[in-house]
């Protein structure tokens, strides 16, 4: 930490949400992780793998690729839509509820444990920086000259609190 000392405190900033997006990244499930995928169909029963691309942000041919390996494991199935008999849909199977309901607990725990330092008052200060500077930085896009996130692929709190983690 020494060498940091010496950094401005704007580089000092983004060293540290650098580490933090690495470590959220590799100890919360990546990106595309399996856990996200297990805890959003358990949330909504069946989904179109469209559908479900589309809540996640991830490309057709990734997600293409993760549920074969998810159907190779018996994690996932594709059946007929209980709703429309003519649409493919995926499912959790017994083994997908399971693994979603570990994914589930092992996540609370780990959250639990990531905050544990901070008080309710710190959390919800940081929480509001946070919100303020993501507001700010989707401005930056628009300002300038490299393309921006496509809509779908931005994270917003709201999409991840809903969709991804709710009745965690």
């Amino acid at each position: 930490m020494e060498e940091c000392a010496n950094l401005p405190p704007e580089h000092n900033l983004i060293r540290l949400l650098r580490f933090c997006g690495h470590f959220l990244y590799y100890r919360i499930g990546g990106k595309t992780g399996r856990g996200r995928i297990l805890n959003v169909l358990k949330d909504h029963q069946e989904l179109l793998q469209r559908e479900l691309q589309e809540i996640l942000g991830v490309q057709s041919g990734s997600m293409s690729e993760i549920v074969i390996k998810m159907e190779a494991e018996d994690l996932v199935e594709k059946a007929k839509s209980t709703k429309d008999g003519r649409q493919l849909v995926l499912r959790l199977t017994q083994k997908g509820q399971e693994e979603a309901a570990r994914y589930r607990t092992e996540f609370e725990r780990r959250v639990s444990q990531m905050t544990a330092c901070l008080s309710p008052e710190e959390l919800a200060e940081l929480i509001r920086l946070l919100e303020r500077l993501q507001l700010h930085w989707e401005d930056l896009e628009e300002q300038w000259e490299i393309p921006a996130l496509p809509e779908k692929m931005k994270i917003r709190a709201e999409q991840v609190s809903h969709e991804e983690f709710k009745n965690s």
